[in-house]
């Protein structure tokens, strides 16, 4: 996996956590298009 912009001194910490909330709101977004919605929604 390739570093992370906060781990090459890019990011503040707050910046880098909010991107990596997105990120897993995406994944989760592509799940739920390829099979189906959550059974937690």
């Amino acid at each position: 996996m390739k570093p992370s912009r906060f781990d090459r001194g890019e990011l503040m910490e707050e910046e880098a956590e909010a991107g990596i909330i997105a990120e897993y709101e995406a994944r989760i977004a592509a799940l739920e298009r390829k099979f189906g919605s959550s059974p937690w929604s």
